[in-house]
């Protein structure tokens, strides 16, 4: 799938556009006043590791990289995210998120990625003793 560049591109455009929105929303909320630092350091928490798991898996998928770790990590990390945004749809009647689906996208991304580099570094079938 590294050198298969629409498929690539094709994986990136929804990722791009969360990104983007996410971004903005928390751009326009950060600009609320007479809140204490203790809640602008939450928020940005919570909003801003959906948005760098995002942006890491946009960043493999882009330079098409075939590392093991890092996909590990964007699929620990979606899982991650996929958590939280299960809490915000067990709490909020009951309706997909944007941050559980993204959430679940980069980490069965992640977890397909990490299986099919483990599936080509095993070795064939060992050869027959005679």
């Amino acid at each position: 799938m590294g050198h298969d560049v629409l498929l690539r591109a094709a994986l990136v455009m929804p990722l791009l556009y969360v990104i983007l929105r996410s971004v903005h929303v928390f751009a326009s909320s950060a600009s609320q006043a007479g809140e204490a630092f203790s809640y602008y350091l939450v928020n940005g928490l919570l909003d801003g590791v959906p948005i760098a798991v995002w942006g890491l898996a946009l960043v493999l998928l882009v330079l098409g990289t075939e590392k093991m770790l890092a996909w590990a990590v964007v699929c620990v990390g979606g899982f991650a995210v996929s958590a939280y945004g299960l809490l915000g749809f067990l709490e909020v009647g009951r309706r997909l998120n944007m941050v559980l689906a993204f959430g679940l996208y980069v980490a069965l991304f992640g977890l397909w990625k990490v299986l099919q580099k483990r599936r080509t570094d095993e070795p064939s079938d060992p050869e027959p003793e005679a």
